[in-house]
């Protein structure tokens, strides 16, 4: 049951909008199906970054080190916030599908999960609440690569959808605003994330300085 509901959660996220399905949305609009489903491959295997530092142990370690944490988030919101203005000034384009490097829409899914600070604390949060029920290490890993298996395959999907002949010339259409609409999405998380990192560390820095 555990499981399951572990497995629902997971889903639940990533179908949620927010710049995995952004980034992957993206590429299959202004590229191509292949582009898209390269965007979702870095995605999943920064799912597995995220899943190894949780099972291993250096989620710990991030729990108990606020500061490497807050740097994290920092860092975070300053790519994705890079990465939606980016998109939201290339919105207005001639809407047509550009050739583009797959190792670029590769890079472009992994890092914008990898460095999404939210896909961070999600994933802590997740494993904390599952936590009695991932007793062992084997038991962990199973729970945990379920994620990155989830990902592709709804990502792959989604890249299907989004390039598909009946979908394709109404989404091209209308590339300029989701490009934009999702561009502010991107940038607004990022955003969110920088003011977060910024406040805990002045909150963490009032709290020293009383101790």
């Amino acid at each position: 049951m555990d499981f399951l509901s572990f497995l629902f959660l997971n889903f639940l996220a990533m179908i949620s909008p927010g710049p995995d399905f952004a980034i992957v949305t993206q590429y299959g609009l202004k590229a191509s199906r292949k582009a898209a489903f390269f965007a979702s491959c870095g995605v999943a295997v920064a799912l597995i970054i995220h899943v190894l530092y949780c099972v291993t142990g250096v989620a710990l370690f991030l729990n108990s080190s606020p500061r490497a944490l807050l740097l994290i988030k920092f860092l975070g919101g300053i790519y994705l916030s890079y990465l939606g203005i980016k998109s939201m000034l290339g919105a207005g384009d001639d809407g047509l599908q550009k050739e583009i490097k797959l190792k670029n829409a590769f890079a472009a899914g992994f890092f914008c999960n990898l460095l999404n600070p939210k896909a961070t604390v999600f994933l802590l949060s997740l494993f904390g609440i599952f936590a009695k029920s991932m007793n062992t290490l084997a038991s962990k890993f199973v729970f945990g690569m379920m994620i990155p298996i989830l990902a592709i395959v709804y990502f792959s999907f989604l890249s299907y959808i989004i390039t598909h002949p009946k979908f394709l010339p109404f989404l091209q259409k209308k590339r300029k605003y989701f490009t934009w609409v999702m561009g502010a999405v991107i940038s607004v998380i990022g955003v969110v994330g920088i003011i977060s990192a910024v406040s805990g560390y002045i909150k963490l820095r009032n709290i020293q300085l009383l101790i």
